[in-house]
């Protein structure tokens, strides 16, 4: 089953040169004059009558980026933002698994091998430009793959150049799509205007809040730009925030379902993910967030996810092998316990109790045999005998709990 609907994300490292600050202006100016002109003649956005709509006609590539990437540096100059090296190292390591300082000619992510230049790009798979984040080490900033008219105001600062819109066609002929209509970036003056502003702030506060994790820009970005923040956690896998924690558990779609609320293939992306060395990532401070934030909801989620990932129909659908989905399979029914284990405390009655499917004891409860001993057939077997051959994941009193459980069943028999 597809993953209809979620921020799914591809990370790689591309080969993007950025501009330097200290980069010739005059030479720099040519550029931005030259490329402004080539994306003034492709137009804003084209489309056909047969519904193809293409937002962005020009392709972004790596001539756009060395000329805009001056433009936006200088934008956030203007709103009085200064970069710190030191700490904006610091902050992409924690948020982006990469060490700026000792980054290696190339790196493997997802199991594919790309080149690392001057700019890290982190680019959704379908290749929506929105959606992409740049890291520049050069600058010590993010950035976003703007074009020249929606970071400045070309009219006023390239006049001359601008009056190229006055004699362009609004139709031409496409090889494949035939005659398609073109919206010129001067025909949205307005909307435009709006688009740029929104630009601005936007690089300003990611920057304030990436760099220096700023509570206004957080808050900013959260009711403007959500998109970026639910990205960091999934798929980047930034789980030391609990306002980002908190957040994206609640965007989590709820199913018609009445026996099962939550998709597994909502939850996947959420809990888990690949780190940059393409080796799974389990999101644990997420986990502990919602241990410490227990609520019918969180635990529903971890019980749906861990024993889907039990579950062998799941390998036909799950970008995880057999042995680590029994790994996450085994997170989830940790934490699970943990949820229940303080719920002991709860009366029935209280308004904070949580009304938990233990995964663990289930999943325990379905070996023992009649003679009070764990089965051994199965793939509930195999999921135990992986979480004792794995030394209990080195989770914390898991040992204790698997063994106080199979006490109990025992004793039930």
């Amino acid at each position: 089953m597809k993953q209809s609907g979620l921020i799914a994300i591809s990370i790689f490292i591309a080969i993007a040169i950025a501009a330097c600050g200290n980069t010739n202006s005059t030479k720099n100016n040519d550029t931005i004059a030259k490329l402004l002109e080539k994306q003034l003649q492709t137009g804003m956005s084209w489309g056909n009558d047969e519904g193809a709509d293409f937002p962005h006609a020009w392709p972004y590539g790596k001539e756009d980026l060395t000329a805009t990437s001056e433009l936006m540096y200088k934008q956030l100059a203007e709103r009085g933002f200064k970069s710190d090296p030191s700490l904006f190292r610091q902050r992409v390591k924690e948020i982006f698994a990469i060490n700026l300082d000792t980054m290696p000619l190339q790196i493997d992510m997802n199991y594919n091998t790309y080149h690392v230049s001057d700019t890290i790009e982190f680019k959704l798979f379908d290749h929506e430009m929105n959606s992409t984040i740049l890291l520049s080490p050069k600058e010590n900033i993010l950035l976003f793959p703007y074009y020249i008219p929606e970071i400045i105001d070309y009219k006023k600062l390239y006049p001359d150049i601008a009056q190229l819109e006055d004699t362009l066609s609004t139709t031409r002929e496409d090889e494949l799509f035939g005659k398609v209509t073109i919206t010129k970036w001067g025909d949205r003056k307005e909307l435009l205007d709006k688009q740029r502003e929104y630009n601005i702030n936007n690089l300003f506060h990611a920057n304030n809040y990436l760099i220096y994790n700023r509570e206004e820009s957080f808050n900013w970005l959260l009711e403007n730009n959500a998109t970026f923040i639910s990205q960091l956690l999934t798929p980047i896998g930034y789980d030391k925030d609990d306002r980002i924690n908190k957040y994206v558990l609640g965007q989590i779609p709820k199913e018609d379902d009445s026996y099962e609320r939550y998709a597994w293939y909502h939850l996947e992306p959420v809990f888990t993910g690949r780190a940059t060395n393409g080796k799974l990532q389990i999101r644990e401070n997420l986990l502990k967030y919602m241990h410490k934030n227990a609520n019918n909801e969180y635990a529903e989620m971890l019980y749906t996810y861990g024993n889907q990932c039990i579950d062998m129909k799941y390998d036909f659908n799950s970008d995880f092998t057999k042995d680590e989905r029994f790994e996450i399979a085994a997170y989830m029914a940790y934490y699970l316990r943990l949820i229940y284990i303080d719920n002991l405390e709860r009366s029935g009655v209280d308004s904070d109790y949580i009304f938990i499917g233990d995964m663990l004891f289930r999943a325990i409860g379905d070996e023992i045999n009649e003679d009070g001993n764990p089965g051994n057939q199965g793939v509930i077997s195999d999921f135990l005998e992986a979480i004792v051959n794995h030394n209990y994941y080195n989770l914390p009193n898991f040992k204790e709990m698997v063994e106080s459980i199979i006490e109990d069943c025992r004793d039930m028999q």
